[in-house]
């Protein structure tokens, strides 16, 4: 009794004409579809700096720099730093920093704007 196995190869496109051509010339293989793969995109390349991961800019010019243009909330401002790829939570110290050094203010509704 002969057994048969499944075999699954993944094959760029270059060579996929001539494995087609050896398993159609070959009677002992029995072709049982071609699939076309999706590309995986690339992973992201993480840059670090001094053991940190560097995002480009620091936390307190992240701040200046998106309030020189709109006064936001707190939590505006959290998500803007999650979209920079920091830790939403460390804009409060960032923030409370700002304050106390008298360059940034919050009104009585909780937004944040530049001291100019």
């Amino acid at each position: 009794m002969k057994s048969s196995f499944d075999v699954t190869i993944r094959v760029g496109e270059k060579r996929l004409g001539t494995l087609l051509g050896i398993i159609t010339e070959d009677r002992e293989f029995e072709l049982q579809g071609v699939v076309p793969v999706a590309d995986t995109p690339p992973k992201p390349e993480h840059r670090f700096r001094n053991g940190k991961r560097f995002k480009g800019i620091s936390a307190i010019d992240l701040i200046i720099q998106t309030l020189q243009s709109k006064s936001l909330t707190t939590e505006g401002l959290e998500k803007i730093f999650e979209g920079r790829g920091f830790a939403p939570l460390s804009a409060k110290p960032a923030l409370y920093r700002l304050r106390d050094e008298g360059r940034i203010r919050r009104d009585n509704f909780g937004h944040w704007s530049f001291v100019k």
